[in-house]
């Protein structure tokens, strides 16, 4: 896409909603949001890319604690 793709995030953002964020070019989010992947709890791989984008934005050390 040739623009860049913006995503606001406030309150909570839980499995779907962190693979849209993380398939955006610029991520806000506000202080008191919530990310979680619920897929992996349940021992279920998230399939929508967001296991393989999340080391890119957030680092590698930090991925491994966020699970």
């Amino acid at each position: 896409m040739p623009q860049a793709v913006i995503v606001a995030i406030h309150g909570f953002c839980i499995g779907g909603g962190v693979d849209l964020s993380c398939a955006c070019d610029i991520r806000l989010a506000s202080r008191d949001a919530v990310f979680s992947i619920r897929e992996t709890r349940m021992a279920m791989v998230a399939d929508l890319g967001t296991l393989q984008r999340m080391p890119y934005i957030i680092g590698e050390s930090c991925f491994a604690s966020w699970l």
